[in-house]
């Protein structure tokens, strides 16, 4: 199996960006022992954190 199946949808097909920042919501709640409200489900809903513009701002900035 590939390498990324462990953490994708499947060996041809990437999870989205989308579907990644929701897991890092649920991952950190449940690490910090967090019970999901409904509130929560609204701000997940409602998040438009983007991960990718997240991780490579930093070096766009630096080029500009």
């Amino acid at each position: 199996m590939p390498d990324n199946s462990a953490s994708d949808i499947g060996a041809a097909h990437m999870s989205t960006a989308r579907a990644q920042r929701i897991d890092e919501i649920i991952r950190t709640g449940i690490m910090q022992g967090k019970k999901f409200t409904i509130q929560d489900m609204k701000a997940i809903q409602q998040d438009d954190t983007d991960i990718i513009a997240r991780e490579i701002t930093p070096s766009l900035v630096q080029i500009a």
